[in-house]
């Protein structure tokens, strides 16, 4: 699905008209519960920005429509940056669309309707829509690749794989290859959470490309997370959730340990590579190849 600038512009348009019509029915009707003594606070109706307010509405809207279509369940998002349609709510912008047209200068109802007709199109044409259309385009293309590597920047983040000499760093242990987090506790698990979530759905991603199941460890460790509360802060030192599967959650004091089988790893590295971290990854495996743990 191709996004045209001549749709954008042509569906924006009919919103503004739209959005005309009721505008005046507003301001009138307001005008005349003023005469029968009740205010009205409509100074957020100041035309220039209720058109970008229509434009954004509608630009966000597509963004976000077409991000579910396209992202395949992974967290990359189309966006349009702001300033490629509001092109006249800075003071000095307002003045200028105000004095091209003359918008604001008469009080006869017929020439103030003709006056916000010729700013409304005056807006359309300064506004790029070819633009917006080719950076929607643009992202829409590549947002199933941009979601994974966004995945795959979370493996790393969550897992400390970029930190290969740390106290927090990966290694191989018998049949495991080890990775270490800093342990989930109450006081931090409702952001925490939120990164396991993002950390399983790019699981159930490799799961998907590899064949390889990780089981339920991650599932049974975030519902541990979930349990906490004030008086039981953490979880339980010596817990083992998915015991037996390709990954196992290791609980430790001060560390919780991602235990990954040799073939569940090698998924993992698989993933990183496909989806840009092949530097990265070539340093991961010296190390775990190499390092023995006592």
């Amino acid at each position: 699905m191709t996004i045209t600038a001549d749709s954008i512009k042509s569906t924006i348009k009919s919103r503004l008209l739209e959005m005309l019509d009721s505008r005046r029915e507003f301001i009138s009707h307001s005008s005349f519960l003023e005469t029968l003594g009740i205010k009205i606070k409509n100074d957020r109706l100041y035309l220039s920005e209720c058109i970008e307010s229509v434009a954004k509405k509608y630009i966000e809207d597509l963004c976000r429509k077409l991000t579910a279509q396209y992202s395949n369940g992974t967290p990359a998002e189309i966006s349009v940056n702001s300033d490629l349609y509001r092109v006249i709510t800075r003071r000095d912008r307002e003045l200028e669309f105000s004095e091209a047209v003359g918008y604001g200068q008469s009080s006869n109802t017929d020439t103030e309707a003709e006056k916000e007709m010729a700013f409304i199109e005056r807006y359309l044409s300064a506004v790029n829509f070819e633009q917006i259309a080719c950076e929607i385009n643009k992202q829409t293309k590549k947002l199933g690749a941009t979601g994974l590597e966004i995945f795959a920047d979370k493996i790393i983040y969550q897992l400390h794989l970029a930190n290969m000499d740390g106290y927090y760093s990966p290694f191989r242990k018998g049949r495991w290859v080890i990775c270490q987090a800093y342990p989930l506790n109450y006081n931090d698990c409702y952001k925490k959470l939120s990164e396991l979530s993002l950390l399983s759905n790019a699981l159930n991603e490799i799961e998907k490309e590899s064949g390889v199941q990780f089981g339920s460890a991650l599932e049974e460790y975030m519902n541990a997370g979930n349990n906490l509360r004030y008086g039981r802060e953490t979880i339980a030192s010596r817990t083992v959730f998915g015991k037996g599967g390709n990954l196992e959650i290791c609980i430790f004091k001060e560390k919780h340990q991602y235990r990954f089988s040799e073939k569940a790893f090698e998924a993992l590295m698989a993933f990183l590579t496909i989806n840009g971290k092949a530097d990265q990854v070539d340093v991961i495996m010296s190390k775990t190849d190499l390092l023995e743990a006592a």
